[in-house]
């Protein structure tokens, strides 16, 4: 016992029981905690998202169409210029051909006048006789002349059949003759009263003619007389009953009459118009084969740029574009092709940065667009990710870029933010 404590007393032990520790060495642990309490809090603090880059055009809601040809042929006639502003179906372009878009232009309002006139049922024959028309003789019209002759033919016979006075003149006739038949059969009846009452009268001067005879104080001979008065007077009332029955039986012949013309007239009037309005589709669809075939239209408003040098009576092959339509005032928006790293990230409504190559971002800036739409399905590895531009075509320095289609393009969409924090987890997990 007296060893150990001497032991614990000795001079080391008293020298390092004596002496105090430097304040490093006392406060070390905690600094070193604390700063390792500091640095977690900070990298909670920091956070930042990830930057996915990928390629794309730009384009708009309406994107640009191209004009093609349906065959070959020769350029007639350029209506528009380079550059220009057009509205709707404006023809652009026309192939010769044996029908100018000048007869096209006065057919189609003729076909309108034409529609017009048989919702009406009615034809003025003044509009359509053959002089009137002038595209309706020999081969101007082309293709289209024998579906114009045809509809040109049943307009003429439908003037001719039911714009007459033929059917109103034959039902005036039968209806007149249907009074006539009312006012003879009411005569007939009348008559037939007549007859009725004289038969009666004889019937009682019969009776009385009778009695008499029978106590032998007339002849036999007037007796005879007076039964063939009353013999006539029966006769004269069984004449005039028939008399009704036949003007009752004509006049049922003239109703039928009129009643079957009637019926023929609608049937056959339906039929003609029924006709044309057959032939008057297959002229509005033999107009409408003529502009695919023949004429080079504008699809929508917009503006209309050459895809090359054109002129009048340059040879074009079919299926060649010829013009590209690009709509005005339309929004715009940048179609992004993107790689499966980190495509998860990408949601609708996120932020985007658009830079073109042709306007360098150190002097025009960048576009702004949110995330609208993103693919389901990867197209040859890439993912399609639309992109709409909330400030349309001015950038973040204030400057309005040209609109060119398809013009190529850089995106960088900005995901969610995810602490440095939880950043420096993931890296540790993926440590193995």
């Amino acid at each position: 016992m007296e060893h150990s404590k001497l032991t614990l007393r000795s001079i080391v032990i008293q020298e390092i029981l004596g002496y105090i520790p430097h304040w490093m060495i006392r406060w070390g642990m905690m600094v070193i905690a604390a700063l390792l309490a500091m640095l977690l809090f900070i990298t909670w603090l920091i956070q930042y998202p990830d930057i996915i880059e990928g390629k794309g055009y730009l384009t708009s809601t309406i994107p640009p169409i191209t004009v093609h040809t349906a065959q070959n042929g020769t350029i007639g006639r350029i209506y528009v210029p380079d550059n220009t502003i057009v509205a709707a179906h404006t023809p652009l372009a026309e192939i010769k051909n044996a029908l100018s878009e000048a007869a096209i232009v006065h057919l189609k309002r003729w076909l309108t006048m034409v529609e017009k006139d048989l919702r009406k049922h009615y034809f003025p024959s003044e509009r359509y006789c053959p002089t009137h028309h002038s595209y309706g003789d020999g081969e101007i019209l082309g293709v289209i002349q024998e579906a114009y002759n045809t509809l040109q033919k049943y307009i003429r016979q439908y003037i001719t059949s039911f714009q007459n006075d033929y059917h109103l003149s034959s039902c005036k006739h039968i209806k007149a003759q249907i009074q006539s038949t009312h006012v003879l059969l009411h005569i007939t009846k009348l008559q037939l009263t007549y007859s009725q009452r004289k038969m009666t009268q004889e019937k009682i001067k019969f009776r009385a003619c009778k009695q008499l005879y029978q106590r032998k104080m007339i002849s036999q001979v007037d007796f005879f007389k007076q039964e063939s008065l009353l013999l006539h007077a029966k006769e004269d009332v069984a004449n005039k009953q028939k008399t009704i029955v036949e003007y009752q039986i004509t006049l049922n012949n003239y109703q039928k009459q009129l009643k079957e013309l009637t019926f023929k007239y609608q049937q056959d009037r339906a039929l003609l118009e029924s006709a044309i309005y057959a032939s008057l589709q297959n002229l509005q669809k033999e107009v409408m084969d003529w502009q695919q075939h023949y004429l080079l239209m504008a699809p929508f408003s917009g503006n209309v740029c050459y895809l090359d040098r054109w002129y009048e009576g340059q040879q074009i092959k079919a299926g060649q574009a010829i013009f590209s339509v690009v709509p005005a005032n339309e929004s715009y928006l940048v179609q992004v092709q993107l790689p499966s790293v980190g495509y998860g990230k990408i949601q609708k409504g996120q932020l985007a940065r658009i830079k073109f190559a042709a306007y360098p971002d150190q002097e025009y800036g960048y576009l702004a667009g949110v995330v609208n739409e993103v693919a389901l399905v990867p197209h040859r590895s890439t993912y399609r990710v639309t992109l709409l531009l909330t400030n349309g075509l001015t950038t973040n320095y204030g400057k309005l870029i040209d609109f060119k289609p398809s013009m190529k393009c850089e995106a960088e969409i900005v995901t969610k933010a995810i602490r440095l924090l939880t950043r420096m987890i993931y890296r540790l997990l993926t440590i193995r």
